[in-house]
């Protein structure tokens, strides 16, 4: 993908009296240092914008300086939110099992616990086995 290619028709920013060149560099710094979204989120948002640009999709601005520039940036930015809310949900989910789960296996062990107490223990239930295997009675097949 040709980023520049694609940033050329944008790269007017600032305002008219005080013109500034926008390039991938400035608006990851403005992302970055203003913002303070994460590098890793800011690489996935410029990729799926330029992506979409790339695909033939223009930004069509207001018609005043440096406005198509502007929207770029804030598409850029807005898909900077939306992959922060999926970070963030994925975050809670894996949270939310980690701790859940763990409960769970707590209330399992408990029951577990609970069910074998109910049952007489474990010493009563092997002495029960050993009951049951000398009391059984043994057929011979051979005869």
């Amino acid at each position: 993908m040709d980023f520049d290619r694609l940033l050329k028709p944008y790269h007017d920013g600032g305002t008219k009296e005080k013109r500034v060149k926008r390039t991938i560099g400035t608006i990851v710094d403005y992302l970055l240092n203003k913002k303070q979204y994460p590098l890793e989120i800011i690489g996935g948002a410029i990729f799926l914008v330029f992506n979409w640009l790339n695909a033939g999709n223009k930004f069509k601005g207001d018609g005043t300086y440096g406005s198509r520039g502007r929207e770029l940036v804030t598409a850029i930015r807005m898909k900077c939110d939306d992959l922060l809310q999926s970070r963030l949900e994925a975050e809670t989910y894996k949270a939310f099992i980690e701790f859940y789960a763990e409960d769970v296996f707590k209330l399992v062990d408990k029951k577990l616990d609970e069910r074998i107490l109910d049952l007489g223990g474990i010493e009563l239930q092997r002495r029960r086995f050993v009951n049951w295997w000398a009391g059984r009675k043994v057929y011979d097949v051979a005869t």
